[in-house]
């Protein structure tokens, strides 16, 4: 379930996946671009905004234009795909959301203890 679709974090510590990966996991059957022209234009996607361009090469060295979208669109575009696969992506994206803030408390419980003994042990 790991390398269910890949995802990335970036700078700003936003976790994005790829809209080509995401298509190709759904298993739809539509033209990459066109599918995703019906998911900016019903989601009212704006670039810069709501995802960014970027670029995709595939096994023949061909480039072809990707974006990356945050998780909650990604959530959202699976909400709507509908079918098993679409379901099963989705539970992922949001086992992992889960995952990260239960990791992110115990690291902010962990610092509190630390900050704590070492407040208590200068008295």
């Amino acid at each position: 379930m790991a390398d269910l679709v890949k995802i990335q974090t970036t700078d700003n510590m936003e976790q994005v996946v790829s809209a080509r990966e995401l298509h190709e996991k759904l298993g739809i059957l539509k033209r990459f671009s066109a599918w995703w022209d019906d998911q900016t234009s019903r989601l009212e996607l704006k670039e810069g905004e709501t995802y960014c361009t970027c670029g995709y090469t595939n096994a023949n060295n061909q480039t072809f234009p990707d974006y990356l979208i945050p998780i909650d669109i990604a959530k959202h575009i699976c909400m709507v795909s509908g079918g098993e696969r679409a379901h099963i992506i989705r539970q992922y994206f949001i086992l992992n959301a889960v995952t990260r803030l239960t990791i992110t408390k115990a690291k902010l419980h962990e610092r509190r203890s630390k900050l704590w003994k070492s407040d208590t042990s200068h008295q």
